[in-house]
């Protein structure tokens, strides 16, 4: 990696490179002085040996030897300026040097500030990031409760719409009646809960239809256990069967906690049960009309004389329209020894039970 130089690592080399320069120079006036003295040495040695040899001095040797000294003397000047002017250009040059030092020193002075002032500008981005990433993250969390808890709400909402317009329904269907029906009963005395065989049928706009409760009930116990995985993180699940006799069943199941005994004590199991049903018509009208069913070799009286009578309980769900029909039919049962539950119903209410519902009662 390359280290930027700072300040104090340039200055010794510029000192460094004076230095030099300096040295050469001084070596150079030194040559020149050596050499200026020795020709001066030179200059006055020649001109004693001519005083000895010639005492009378000749003029054109003196003349000579004072032309050489003179001739050596402007060498040298001339040398010395030639080194006097490579010192002022030696010196101009590591001025030059010097100011572009200066210059690479302060600019680099520069981009290391420059560079500390993006250093904290990454690291306060870095730290708002974090902080964003994390404040995401919690939100995202935060919606997904929210989310879950307004899809529980919105099944709970529907539940309740629906109970509402049941209960709304039957007030219409109470409200419509305009006089209380009466409804004559055979001379049972007392009103038994039904345990036995049991068929039901229902009575809706002056026609008689069988309703297949039992086939239902035998299928919900072989479909359910392989539908519990719907239930999966949700408390419940509804599911629609497939038709038998005109119905479709759509019912829905809920997760549940059961208590059971053990030697230990009591324990917990999570557990499955059935929370509510209905049977929805596939298509209307249903069945055969009522005046059809009650004459000999009809559809429905022919089921019925297949069956024995004994132990057998046909639980008509009655709604408003048809009441004087219950009568009719629950007279023609009697005649044939089977006994007959009534299901008061509200206009516009589907055939459904659950668990925590009643038992058809017989007379």
């Amino acid at each position: 990696m390359i280290r930027r130089r700072s300040r104090s690592d340039a200055a010794p080399s510029y000192d460094s490179f004076l230095d030099i320069v300096t040295n050469v120079v001084g070596i150079l006036i030194i040559l020149v002085m050596v050499v200026g003295v020795r020709a001066k040495d030179a200059f006055q040695a020649a001109r004693g040996a001519a005083s000895a040899d010639h005492p009378t001095p000749a003029h054109s040797s003196q003349e000579s030897d004072l032309s050489t000294a003179q001739q050596k003397s402007q060498d040298l000047a001339n040398q010395f300026a030639a080194a006097k002017r490579a010192f002022e250009t030696a010196q101009g040059r590591a001025a030059a040097i010097h100011q572009d030092i200066a210059a690479v020193v302060e600019r680099s002075a520069l981009l290391e500030r420059e560079l500390a002032a993006r250093s904290a500008q990454r690291q306060r981005l870095s730290a708002t990031l974090a902080f964003v990433r994390k404040l995401l993250d919690r939100k995202s969390a935060e919606k997904g409760e929210v989310a879950a808890a307004a899809v529980a709400d919105q099944r709970e909402i529907g539940r309740l719409e629906r109970r509402l317009a049941q209960l709304h329904q039957a007030y219409e269907a109470l409200d419509r009646e305009d006089a209380p029906v009466v409804i004559e009963h055979v001379p049972t005395p007392i009103a038994k809960t039904v345990f036995g065989r049991e068929e039901h049928y229902r009575l809706l706009g002056g026609r008689i239809a069988y309703v297949p409760l039992n086939a239902f009930t035998e299928r919900l116990k072989a479909e359910i256990p392989h539908k519990l995985w719907r239930l999966g993180g949700d408390p419940s699940f509804t599911e629609t069967t497939e038709e038998i006799d005109g119905f479709r069943m759509q019912y829905t199941i809920e997760s549940a906690t059961f208590t059971m005994e053990t030697r230990a004590g009591p324990i917990q199991q999570k557990g499955a049960q059935l929370d509510r049903f209905v049977l929805l018509p596939v298509r209307e009208p249903l069945g055969e009309s009522v005046d059809d069913a009650l004459r000999e070799g009809s559809r429905f009286l022919r089921e019925l004389e297949r069956v024995d009578p004994r132990g057998l309980t046909v639980t008509l769900w009655t709604y408003p329209d048809s009441h004087d029909d219950f009568r009719r039919v629950k007279q023609k049962l009697a005649d044939l020894g089977i006994a007959v539950a009534a299901r008061p119903m509200p206009q516009g209410t589907p055939i459904g039970g659950s668990p925590h519902g009643s038992r058809s009662a017989a007379e």
